[in-house]
């Protein structure tokens, strides 16, 4: 709130109701001056219980916490405090008065906070590195109001104004970085925080994927190993000293397998039955040729001697109807009637098995080499000096590849241009049908700085690119309407990321022979069939007859496109690609039309459940933690009113 002004505490609370049917451990509620933060506990972890109200400190600090510091027993002893006893905001609140605002870079783990200096008058509101716990904010008049999730946001049927900027990333395939599908909404960077003080905001990074020194490691069991160890690190971090029991996303690949196959050996390390730590959950598609996962994840089923629970999807069957009214409302793009129902139909599952939490395999893939591309490697010989080395390795690869070493060095040598002119080293196309593409070209988001290109291997390059692609699948980022689990990712793991990111390139994927550091380091662990099966299906022969199926549905959805209204898309040339993607003669662009599809449904729902009514646009914090609210005037009396907007196409 601005300087003299109060945060009323009954404000707070009115602002708690909307998210409070999240927060089954309880909603505390602090005020001070001009500042008040709530706190709506969902525990998950033994930890998370010491969260019981928003903390504060001597200074007059305050903090609110969502998460989990890994390092904590460390950064105890560094600071003297009881590991056991001092909750992780507190912990956060001494390593403010420490270090300052560099304490950000110290925690590890999975988190969110928002926090107060009262001698410095500033707010500070921060991300851990990966962005796995969310927050969005939105300031005006003086006025900073954040939340852990947009559905609070709403809790007063308010309108909304669509970003122009979002929606069209969303349509081009492009990064959304920090937008929102609503105006003026945005999200804290992942590895950044975001400084209010006197007026003005300012972000700054904790942390950066760019990772400059390359791991010195003398043989390959030592990576194997150290792999190994963290590997191992991270999963046991996420799997005990649980709340509630765990389950874990079980596909049949070599992520989901992995993770499954190890949280068993670090259960029995504690004496706990092997089914007794986590659950499982499989998802299987019977009529998809290409996509069969039943044999893969029955045989780590097999090796652990339990059966988890099975939910069978099929994609033909996916149709693209408006999610119903009782679904409650998605408030990020992406859902249908069919993805609704599946939703509700395992969150009724997970809650009669009490589950929070859920084990997921996202970012193994892409840290540890599941594409067996050359060229990074090869670049780093190129950029060393090493032209002998690059030589023998490029013609190894050929002769495993059957390519043209021609060829290769054409890529290699376009691919170590563009990493050092701040290119993105595989740009994505632009859909014919969107009308308005991103205001910045989707190739030219690099924002490291040219120092920091020049100074840095091309590989590490390229990891920090893919680093930002992970960032963007999470599905923490846009849970639906009814259920609030917490996603946890090993293979996001800070320490375990610092280690790949920094490993010779050739010690994750060799020619002929990708995923190669985790094949030879967990022989023995993961069933070998997972271990040595190909590449991960890619389904779409069903997503296809899905389209074909519907294709009259869609006809006459686009028709009358409110996309096309807003001049969004242009609706004839997005007509001619759907009929050649339901013809079957082209494929190219039906991710692309299924999410222009998606995008035009949610925004249709969205306008169904918000009509345009002058109300308060506010905020409040959702889900497990907090329920967060700084500067704000006069008990929200300087609101700002939102007004759908209008376009002319």
């Amino acid at each position: 709130m601005p300087e003299g002004a109060s945060v009323q505490y009954s404000r707070l609370t009115q602002l708690g109701n909307a998210t409070a049917c999240h927060a089954p451990d309880g909603t505390f509620v602090r005020t001070r001056g001009c500042v008040g933060m709530g706190l709506q506990a969902h525990h998950t972890h033994e930890r998370s219980k010491l969260e019981c109200e928003p903390a504060s400190d001597q200074r007059a600090n305050m903090v609110t916490f969502d998460g989990r510091i890994d390092n904590h027993v460390e950064l105890s002893k560094i600071l003297r405090l009881d590991s056991e006893a001092a909750s992780d905001s507190h912990l956060v609140l001494a390593a403010f008065t420490r270090w300052g605002e560099n304490c950000f870079s110290h925690l590890h783990g999975d988190w969110a906070l928002a926090l107060w200096s009262e001698a410095d008058r500033t707010l500070y509101l921060a991300r851990d590195h990966a962005g796995i716990r969310t927050l969005h904010f939105w300031e005006a008049r003086g006025a900073v109001l954040w939340s852990t999730y947009l559905d609070t946001f709403f809790g007063e049927s308010p309108t909304f104004t669509l970003s122009l900027e979002f929606a069209r990333a969303y349509l081009s395939g492009a990064r959304t970085h920090d937008l929102t599908p609503y105006d003026r909404v945005r999200s804290v960077p992942p590895a950044h925080y975001v400084r209010f003080s006197g007026g003005q905001r300012s972000c700054v990074a904790h942390w950066s994927p760019l990772v400059e020194q390359e791991a010195g490691y003398a043989s390959d069991e030592q990576y194997e190993e150290r792999f190994r160890d963290l590997f191992f690190q991270a999963v046991r971090r996420r799997t005990t000293h649980r709340a509630h029991p765990v389950i874990a996303e079980l596909s049949g690949g070599m992520d989901s397998s992995s993770i499954v196959c190890v949280a068993d050996l670090v259960a029995s390390s504690q004496r706990q039955p092997s089914h007794g730590c986590i659950e499982t959950l499989s998802y299987y598609d019977d009529a998809e040729p290409n996509w069969n996962e039943r044999p893969y994840f029955s045989a780590v089923e097999a090796q652990r001697q339990h059966t988890g629970i099975h939910v069978e999807l099929s994609f033909a069957e996916r149709g693209f109807e408006l999610v119903p009214e009782d679904s409650g409302i998605y408030l990020w793009p992406g859902a249908t009637r069919s993805v609704a129902e599946r939703q509700a139909r395992v969150a009724q599952m997970l809650k009669r098995g009490g589950f929070r939490s859920v084990l997921s395999g996202i970012g193994g893939d892409e840290l540890l080499g599941g594409v067996p591309y050359a060229v990074p490697e090869l670049a780093d010989y190129l950029a060393s000096g090493r032209l002998s080395m690059l030589l023998s390795q490029a013609v190894r690869w050929c002769l495993a590849d059957r390519s043209s070493l021609l060829w290769m060095l054409r890529d290699l040598f376009t691919f170590t241009a563009s990493a050092y002119r701040g290119k993105e080293t595989h740009r994505r196309k632009v859909p014919p049908w969107v009308s308005m593409p991103p205001q910045t070209s989707i190739s030219d988001d690099f924002c490291s700085t040219l120092r920091e290109r020049l100074g840095s291997r091309p590989s590490a390059l390229a990891n920090y690119s893919t680093w930002r692609s992970i960032l963007e699948t999470l599905p923490s980022k846009a849970p639906p309407p009814s259920t609030r689990y917490e996603y946890l990712y090993p293979y996001l793991d800070r320490d375990l990321v610092e280690f790949l990111l920094a490993v010779p390139r050739e010690q994750l994927v060799r020619p002929g022979r990708r995923r190669s550091l985790m094949r030879r380091a967990l022989h023995g662990i993961v069933p070998v069939e997972i271990l040595e099966r190909r590449r991960k299906a890619y389904a779409i022969r069903g997503p296809l007859r899905s389209l074909q199926q519907a294709s009259g549905t869609l006809e006459r959805l686009l028709q009358d496109s409110h996309l096309a209204e807003m001049g969004l898309i242009d609706p004839y040339e997005l007509s001619r690609c759907m009929t050649g993607i339901v013809n079957g003669t082209t494929t190219e662009w039906w991710p692309s039309l299924v999410s222009t599809v998606l995008f035009e449904l949610w925004f249709r729902a969205l306008t169904k459940h918000f009509p345009c009514r002058d109300l308060p646009f506010h905020f409040s914090r959702r889900e497990n933690v907090f329920s967060s609210l700084a500067p704000v005037g006069d008990g929200l009396s300087e609101r700002r009113k939102f007004k759908e907007r209008r376009y002319e196409p």
